[in-house]
């Protein structure tokens, strides 16, 4: 019996215990911060409100702006890419006539080589020649699908 009031008051202790082992509340909860932030949370302007609203609103602006300047630097590399590709086309024997991504890691291109016309697709696994075809008089406006049609 004795053993079994020892094992009753155990569980009821282990139970209970985070009960009664609360800390207690301080008078006031900037007291929990670090003594800048509390000053901080206590600064008010002429108007007695927190600057809160107005630093959000600074925030979103920065963030717009930094968006903003990603999306065109971006277009811009873009831009540079696509220029960078025509100029090796006018200097190089091999022509990519064009090129179309297909996911994220395959890629699809139609290039030009010696009077050929050659589909390749690029891929982890590495590159693989789709198709070969005699090419036709070169114009810039040449669609895929008169390259693919023999």
């Amino acid at each position: 019996m004795y053993i079994r009031m020892k094992k009753i008051l155990l569980t009821f202790l282990l139970l209970f215990s985070p009960l009664l082992a609360q800390e207690e509340k301080p008078a006031d909860p900037l007291e929990k911060y670090p003594e800048y932030f509390a000053e901080e949370l206590k600064k008010v302007d002429d108007t007695g409100d927190s600057r809160f609203f107005d630093e959000f609103i600074q925030m979103m602006i920065y963030l717009t702006g930094i968006v903003a300047f990603m999306v065109l630097f971006m277009w811009i590399l873009k831009k540079m890419m696509s220029v960078k590709i025509e100029q090796s086309n006018r200097s190089s024997a091999i022509k990519i006539v064009e090129s179309r991504t297909l996911s994220q890691k395959t890629t699809l291109y139609v290039v030009s080589f010696q009077d050929k016309t050659y589909t390749i697709a690029e891929s982890l696994n590495g590159v693989t020649r789709l198709g070969e075809s005699q090419s036709r008089e070169e114009s810039d406006q040449t669609s895929f699908d008169e390259y693919m049609t023999p």
